[in-house]
């Protein structure tokens, strides 16, 4: 396989992953309403901060088994931080003013989603458990570890495209509608948080 053909690779197979519908995804376009595409850039790195440590340590074999109990624990707290998530953006209904957004586009809140989303998302775990291994297995068929850093540079740029991308438009589409709509939008948001953060924990009943 040459450099070509690996590329294409991960690319094909990162997209199962990147362009799929998730809480980050979510969130982003929640922020992108704010922030545009830069706040759709900090949720990638936000993402990246968590995924890059996260693939490394499956390249050395720190992290190839995950048991039962320590999924568990991260998909109850990914189910309760999507909650308060939620919680939080009912709140910002009342802050639906033009002075408080420009203050949230300059925050870092958008990084800190991003670790939070990627970090308690057991979905996330799982994928890089399963498809991503095999990435991760190839990469280092491939090039050794060096094949590895290879495999992130042509698997994250997906992420940060796709991030900013969703997040510039739905700046462009808040830009369109008046307040008391975006009040609905977030509320439907806080709404959507909130059921995802209930069915992320009820699958552990």
């Amino acid at each position: 396989m040459n450099i070509f053909e690996f590329a294409i690779t991960v690319i094909v197979i990162s997209l199962s992953g990147a362009l799929g519908p998730g809480p980050l995804l979510v969130a982003t376009i929640f922020e992108g309403t704010k922030g545009g595409a830069k706040s759709g850039i900090k949720c990638a790195i936000g993402h990246t901060i968590i995924e890059f440590p996260l693939i490394i340590l499956l390249s050395i074999g720190l992290l190839t088994i995950i048991n039962n109990q320590i999924m568990d624990i991260i998909t109850l707290l990914g189910g309760l931080a999507l909650i308060f998530f939620g919680i939080l953006t009912l709140r910002n209904i009342k802050k639906n003013q033009k002075n408080n957004d420009d203050s949230k586009i300059k925050s870092n809140q958008p990084l800190y989603v991003g670790i939070l989303l990627t970090g308690l998302n057991p979905m996330f775990i799982i994928w890089w458990l399963t498809i991503g291994l095999k990435l991760i297995s190839g990469a280092l068929i491939f090039a050794s570890l060096i094949g590895v850093l290879l495999m992130f540079v042509f698997h994250i740029w997906i992420d940060y495209t796709w991030l900013a991308g969703i997040a510039y438009l739905s700046k462009k589409g808040r830009n369109i509608i008046n307040n008391k709509i975006y009040s609905k939008v977030l509320l439907i948001f806080s709404i959507i948080f909130m059921v995802l953060g209930i069915q992320i924990i009820l699958s552990l009943i």
